[in-house]
């Protein structure tokens, strides 16, 4: 029988071991790699500056030519252009502001949307002059402008695509998609805080809990009403009885039984008002956190409880950090 080969079953087992250890890292990698997202554009429409009548229908026409092109890049999610007049014909915003970059801002934190494109044209002797922006949302800066010369002959037309086609793989290069936690976005606020269940449950039994939004609040409040009402009647109850038993000159063994009845159900309903708090505050003190804020992850679309959130950007609630928790 051969001796076993200590040299090659210590390399074996080396080997066993970096590949142990180098496992864990590898599936590290792949779990580590960001889930990208389309950005969500919308493209108001063009302002026409010199408000020329004959060329009033470019203001939907140079705006449509951006769509065809934005989606080739698949690099965005195109909302309808529908939404934006939505905005107009309600008299939120001016169909004339249509360019202003502070509009642009407004409007696209309205509509929820990453990057709104906007411009203007004016038309010339023999000539039309194009300009086209395109503002990222929130932070309302302008990432790409575009500024285009078309004659106003038969060739219009074609030089409007051109300039759609150039602008929006420009777009495409200088906004990628995000990483999915990047829009995590804000749709709800309940503005629930422990503390606030805290004070109102103390206040009242169970009103901390209706103001969290949880029913069993309510049931709180009844026991504790009848609690309340029962004691209260027991303690005049009582008296009444007292009085009559003390002042009685026959019937007396009734009259203290009926006295001492009383005195015992004003007992009963005093520790039952005092369980039902007791309860009710170990409740929330244990259960009662809840949640303050609900999110809704915008890839997968499903609903997330957000807990102390880290804000990027200014107030127009996209979130970089969040905690799923569970609501009581």
């Amino acid at each position: 029988m051969k001796p076993l080969n200590t040299k090659f079953i210590i390399s074996i087992l080396v080997w066993i071991t970096a590949f142990l250890s180098a496992a864990p890292h590898l599936a590290a990698d792949d779990v580590k790699k960001p889930q990208l997202v389309k950005r969500r554009v919308v493209i108001f429409d063009f302002v026409n500056t010199q408000k020329a009548a004959e060329y009033s229908y470019l203001e939907d026409t140079i705006a449509d030519a951006f769509l065809e092109p934005l989606d080739k890049t698949r690099n965005f999610e195109m909302l309808p252009r529908s939404d934006w007049k939505k905005l107009t014909e309600s008299g939120e915003f001016k169909k004339e502001d249509a360019a202003r970059e502070d509009t642009a801002t407004r409007a696209g934190k309205k509509l929820e949307v990453d990057v709104v494109v906007i411009g203007s044209f004016a038309a010339l002797s023999d000539h039309m002059q194009i300009f086209a922006k395109a503002v990222e949302i929130p932070s309302g800066r302008i990432i790409l402008t575009r500024t285009k010369s078309v004659p106003l002959d038969s060739y219009m037309f074609d030089s409007i695509s051109k300039l759609a086609e150039e602008m929006s793989f420009a777009m495409k290069d200088k906004l990628p998609p995000m990483e999915q936690k990047v829009v995590t976005r804000m749709i709800h606020d309940t503005s629930v805080t422990f503390g606030g269940m805290i004070w109102r449950n103390a206040l009242l039994p169970g009103l901390g809990h209706v103001y969290a939004g949880q029913k069993r609040g309510w049931i709180y409040m009844g026991l504790w009403g009848v609690s309340a009402g029962a004691m209260t009647y027991f303690f005049i109850d009582y008296g009444n009885k007292l009085k009559i038993y003390q002042t009685a000159t026959s019937g007396l063994e009734a009259k203290y039984a009926a006295a001492n009845f009383s005195s015992k159900m004003r007992g009963y309903s005093l520790a039952a008002l005092a369980m039902v708090y007791v309860v009710n505050i170990t409740d929330t003190l244990i259960f009662g956190k809840g949640y303050e804020k609900i999110a809704l992850d915008q890839v997968n679309r499903e609903f997330l409880a957000i807990s102390s959130p880290e804000i990027s950007g200014d107030r127009t609630g996209v979130y970089t950090g969040w905690q799923i928790q569970m609501k009581f």
